[in-house]
């Protein structure tokens, strides 16, 4: 026995547990007899108290699962999907392992649910950022669903208990989407925990530093590039249809399976984003292999306007240019939405005022307020602009000179045109069969 086990065991000597059969099978569990006992609890907790976790519980044990109780830096737990193994840290209580179990149990069904071919580095850096943030949004969402179920069942605040603590941004969502907290949990409930993991920014950094950056840095140390090709593509739907499954057997974001695309989900640091151009960059000049540009037009979340870019907004509002049009930019011709301060709306107006002069330019954003799209600057972008068509939004980097922007405006509008002759001439051909 070690020293840390040993400490543990002296801690735990005041509250015995004591050792049952566990009600699910697993095929193997291991550890010293009190952390075998530890493990035994919290199976049968989950499995009399949560038709959700006793559901996980069941396919990983079915799917031949061993669960090893080990200490693990910096982890309650840890699913590995190819070893078919789960790990407990028997550092924490038990309650807490309740809620670890279920959203490691989590994981093994979601990799199962990965029909895609493909491991973490193969993918995109947006599709990465997909896929790794909705994967943790979703089990930590269900292992809170599943500590609901067990205070709804048995009583037991516990596991419930810990987790209004640790993970607050997911509890407390999930308990105003339940008409009480003893309520079935619903495809309602699963999304409020889904979303709240998102405004946890510290947790969504640090997975974004462990998943994505820690293997561009490894590449970068080693000349190693072969599990960073950083290419393949997965839609928001494939994701979620995957991930996101309700106790009914259902995606619990059915009606809304673009959500991955919400900008504000991919968002990144500016630390993050540094990363990925040095890594981008090193990479071409070591290997010749593309960039993926995805990365690009991803929306950097502590993102402000710089000084010099302020000083070059007061050099623009008192220009003999913007003077001389002051009046005419109260407004713009065509009459599209904006968002933003009144000095980034003149400027707004400004540059669509200017491309109206134009007939072919007129038409094309007369096209955009159809499609009913608003246009706002971003602060802090990598490229000109980006059309959010979730959002329906054409964003403009504030940063680049009017000229340029009017020319990503324009491309813009042009891409958003031809798509919408595609889309019809689709649906044209469609209804003639």
């Amino acid at each position: 026995m070690g020293i840390l086990d040993a400490a543990y065991n002296e801690i735990h000597r005041g509250t015995p547990i004591k050792r049952e059969d566990p009600l699910i099978k697993f095929q193997e569990v291991s550890g010293t007899d009190y952390e075998q006992a530890q493990a035994f609890y919290v199976i049968n907790t989950i499995a009399r108290g949560s038709k959700i976790g006793r559901s996980l519980l069941e396919k990983a044990a079915a799917d031949g699962y061993k669960i090893k109780m080990n200490y693990v830096a910096g982890a309650g737990a840890v699913c590995n999907s190819e070893a078919k193994v789960i790990v407990l840290n028997p550092a924490f209580s038990e309650e807490t392992m309740i809620s670890s179990m279920v959203h490691e149990a989590r994981h093994a069904e979601q990799n199962k649910n990965a029909t895609w071919t493909g491991s973490r580095g193969d993918f995109s850096i947006e599709t990465e950022l997909m896929l790794s943030r909705a994967m943790e949004a979703d089990a930590q969402s269900v292992a809170a669903a599943a500590c609901f179920e067990i205070f709804a069942t048995t009583g037991n605040s516990g596991p419930l208990t810990e987790m209004r603590l640790t993970d607050p941004h997911i509890v407390l969502p999930m308990e105003s989407a339940l008409k009480n907290v003893k309520s079935p949990v619903t495809a309602e409930v699963l999304k409020a925990g889904f979303n709240g993991w998102f405004e946890h920014t510290s947790t969504v950094e640090t997975y974004e530093k462990c998943y994505q950056v820690a293997k561009m840095n490894y590449a970068n140390g080693t000349g190693d590039y072969s599990r960073a090709m950083f290419g393949k593509t997965l839609t928001s739907e494939q994701i979620v249809s995957a991930f996101c499954i309700d106790p009914e057997g259902k995606c619990y974001f059915e009606d809304d399976k673009t959500v991955l695309k919400d900008r504000e989900k991919c968002a990144v640091s500016e630390g993050t984003m540094a990363a990925f151009e040095k890594f981008f960059t090193l990479r071409r000049e070591r290997t010749g292999m593309p960039a993926d540009e995805s990365f690009t037009t991803l929306k950097i979340r502590d993102g402000k306007r710089g000084f010099k870019n302020k000083i070059n907004d007061l050099k623009r509002a008192f220009s003999q240019e913007y003077r001389q049009t002051a009046k005419r930019d109260k407004s713009d011709e065509i009459g599209l939405a904006k968002e933003g301060g009144s000095s980034d709306v003149r400027r707004i107006n400004h540059l669509i005022n200017d491309l109206s002069a134009d007939k072919s330019d007129r038409l094309l954003l007369t096209e955009l307020k159809t499609s009913g799209y608003t246009i706002a600057f971003e602060n802090a972008m990598r490229t000109p602009s980006v059309r959010d068509e979730r959002a329906k939004m054409i964003l403009l980097n504030p940063a680049l000179k009017d000229d340029a922007l009017k020319s990503a405006l324009k491309d813009q509008c042009g891409l958003l045109a031809a798509r919408k002759k595609v889309f019809a001439k689709k649906l044209q051909t469609s209804l003639s069969k």
